[in-house]
C-alpha cells in the first residue's frame, strides 16, 4: 500500500516534468540528460541528485531524505534561474544599435 502511494507520487512528478519540458522528461526517461548537462549543468546535477534521493526515499519511505531531495532540487533551480537572470540583465545593458 505504501509503495502504491509512492508510485502515484512519483508518477505525478513525472507528469509534471513532461508538462514543464517534454525534452527533459524524454531524456530522464531513457537515462540520458546530455543536452541538459551541456546547457544547464547545475540543474542537471541537481535533478540527478534529487531524483536519486527521491527514489531511495520512496523505497525507504524516509521523510528526511525526501526533504533533502527537495532542498537540493530547489537550490539547483534557484542557481539555474539566477544564471539566466544575470544573462538576461547583461543583454539588457548592451546599447542598442541606432536606427538612424
Amino acid at each position: 500500500m505504501v509503495l502504491d502511494r509512492e508510485h502515484r507520487q512519483l508518477r505525478g512528478i513525472e507528469r509534471g516534468l513532461e508538462r514543464a519540458d517534454p525534452r527533459l522528461a524524454e531524456r530522464l526517461g531513457d537515462g540520458t540528460v546530455s543536452w541538459a548537462a551541456r546547457d544547464h549543468p547545475v540543474l542537471a546535477a541537481g535533478l540527478d541528485l534529487a531524483g536519486g534521493l527521491l527514489v531511495v526515499a520512496a523505497l525507504l519511505t524516509d521523510v528526511v531524505l525526501v526533504g533533502i531531495a527537495c532542498v537540493v532540487l530547489m537550490v539547483a533551480a534557484c542557481m539555474h534561474c539566477t544564471h539566466h537572470g544575470r544573462a538576461h540583465a547583461r543583454r539588457r545593458e548592451r546599447p542598442r544599435p541606432s536606427t538612424e
